[in-house]
């Protein structure tokens, strides 16, 4: 990972868990020393969250955290990984779910397991950009009841409990996420 991606994912993990809040101005000069890069990879960074929707870019006035983004964020998340959740338990042999249950459960890196397992490096590419910020946020609040669902609905090859269950798993970080937020 570049520094300009680290410091993308550093960002939208403060913009999604309230850190920087809507509306806020994300300066150069100040968010390059905070964050102690120089303002070239900054700038990639911007540029990154203005893609993915996390900020916009006024011109003059500088790149602002857009309202709602955190939300718009986790529903990416739910879409991208439920779809691949589903093609994976299609395809994938009682081993390679067994593997992927063992993953869920450990906390481990399973919703880039799934995003790699796209042929088509875009989608991949995408999921697994959205999927770190998600997983940066998940991997502190340990939402672990409703991974273990999870990790079992996928066990078992349930496609329909499984993106219930994924629903559940989303919507538990999610709720700290704004938990978090409210404090």
């Amino acid at each position: 990972m570049t520094l300009a991606e680290q410091v993308a994912l550093q960002l939208a993990i403060e913009i999604v868990t309230g850190s920087l809040l809507p509306g806020a101005r994300l300066d150069e000069k100040v968010q390059s020393a905070r964050l102690r890069v120089s303002r070239t990879p900054l700038r990639e960074a911007l540029c990154q969250l203005t893609s993915m929707g996390l900020a916009h870019s006024r011109s003059h006035c500088g790149v602002f955290v857009v309202d709602g983004a955190g939300l718009a964020l986790l529903q990416a998340v739910e879409e991208l990984i439920g779809a691949r959740l589903s093609v994976h338990l299609a395809q994938a042999t009682p081993d390679e779910r067994r593997q992927t249950a063992n993953a869920i459960l450990a906390g481990g890196d399973w919703g880039a397991r799934l995003m790699r397992g796209s042929h088509n490096p875009i989608l991949s590419r995408i999921g697994l950009t959205l999927w770190q910020i998600f997983d940066a946020i998940a991997r502190v609040e340990q939402a672990g009841a409703v991974r273990a669902s999870l990790a079992k609905a996928v066990e078992d090859g349930d496609g329909e409990r499984g993106r219930i269950a994924l629903r559940a798993y989303l919507s538990a970080v999610s709720g700290c996420v704004e938990g978090a937020r409210a404090a």
